[in-house]
């Protein structure tokens, strides 16, 4: 019968954790592609509705989450504890302070303006 070394339970041990913790962190709870309604504003006369529209959540680090889509910029988000975004990474970005993620239904709403261009956006993952 072989023996275990200590460094490779050791080993996989860390890498369980290491799995474990990822899936705890809050910016991985907001992590994924969601589809829903968008509205939106151009220069201030072209409305934008769309139904079906996807925006795509992707997890930086532990607590930070870049938020992509075909018609406005990329922004970036902290996440609190509870997987709440609470903060723009940069205050340039026109994002309002309606961002949330709520978790029980999985699904995001936000509220965007810059340079003239507005948006709203509810969707689900």
């Amino acid at each position: 019968m072989k023996t275990i070394s200590s460094a490779v339970v050791l080993s996989i041990i860390l890498a369980f954790a290491a799995i474990s913790c990822k899936k705890n962190q809050p910016s991985t709870k907001i992590e994924g592609t969601y589809t829903g309604n968008f509205q939106g504003v151009v220069d201030g006369n072209d409305t934008i509705v769309n139904t079906g529209y996807k925006v795509t959540v992707t997890r930086l680090d532990k607590n930070k989450a870049t938020v992509t889509a075909s018609l406005f910029d990329q922004f970036e988000v902290l996440v609190t504890p509870n997987g709440l975004n609470v903060e723009l990474v940069s205050p340039t970005d026109g994002l309002s302070d309606d961002f949330l993620y709520e978790g029980e239904t999985k699904t995001l709403s936000f509220m965007y303006a810059k340079e003239g261009d507005t948006a709203v956006y509810l969707g689900k993952k």
